[in-house]
């Protein structure tokens, strides 16, 4: 019997991410939130507040909802197959 090792862990993980199109959909969800806070402390400035502030309110939104569907529709799979 063989025991796992870390770095059969981590290569079982990256395998998981670039093959499951839903934990894709949840690291595209990341994406936008991180890139919602790089706008909301980089570019909003008073000048700027309009234009920016608003893709900096609505990013996080849909990045939320990408993560939510992509965790739930991925337990959801998992759980019908195991």
């Amino acid at each position: 019997m063989s025991q796992a090792t870390g770095h059969s862990t981590v290569e079982s993980i990256g395998e998981q991410l670039l093959h499951s199109r839903l934990l894709q959909l949840v690291l595209g969800g990341l994406g936008l939130v991180v890139l919602a806070a790089i706008i909301d402390t980089m570019l909003v400035t008073p000048a700027t507040t309009e234009t920016w502030g608003i893709w900096a309110a609505i990013l996080p939104v849909w990045g939320g909802a990408l993560i939510l569907t992509g965790f739930v529709g991925y337990s959801a799979l998992w759980w019908v197959r195991h």
